[in-house]
């Protein structure tokens, strides 16, 4: 094997594993049922023909950076609820109690659920908090954004707009 050819199998190869990571995201279908019924704030969401994109908030009280995603979102929930975006707040604390906690001091206004035993984040396989996953109506998943930084915040509107086009 040539030096040069040997210098980009790494890059090939990290190429093709992000590219099938991506495909296999994409192919991941949750449903209504999978949404944790168990309301923290607001009304429990429920599908709607004017919902067409459904963004999941994954949060837990000891994140910090959940503080001031979930406000960010709520900025973007009343700038994109026209076109039918919904966000849900989805609490992975272990004990509802510490969710209930965190919500007294962290304001939004869309519904806040807790995933009590966990369900949803294991079946969408959630490795970190906080992380935001995009959904269709019909419950394919179309995209997981994991952290909350300054760039993740800049970029999100435009990932929006993408996720509403598909």
């Amino acid at each position: 094997m040539s030096m040069s050819l040997r210098s980009l199998l790494p890059a090939l190869l990290l190429s093709m594993s992000v590219s099938s990571l991506a495909r296999a995201e994409s192919s991941k279908k949750i449903t209504w049922a999978d949404v944790p019924t168990q309301v923290l704030r607001g009304e429990k969401p429920e599908a709607s023909p004017r919902v067409k994109l459904v963004l999941l908030d994954f949060w837990a009280s000891w994140c910090e950076p959940c503080r001031q995603s979930l406000p960010f979102y709520d900025e973007l929930q009343r700038k994109y609820a026209a076109k039918g975006v919904l966000f849900i707040a989805v609490s992975a604390d272990e004990q509802e109690k510490e969710a209930r906690e965190f919500l007294k001091n962290v304001k939004f206004s869309f519904p806040a659920v807790w995933d009590k035993d966990r369900h949803l984040v294991n079946k969408l396989q959630l490795q970190a908090i906080p992380a935001l996953v995009a959904m269709k109506a019909d419950g394919e998943v179309l995209g997981t954004e994991r952290g909350f930084t300054v760039q993740k915040r800049r970029a999100l509107p435009g990932k929006i707009d993408a996720w509403l086009a598909k």
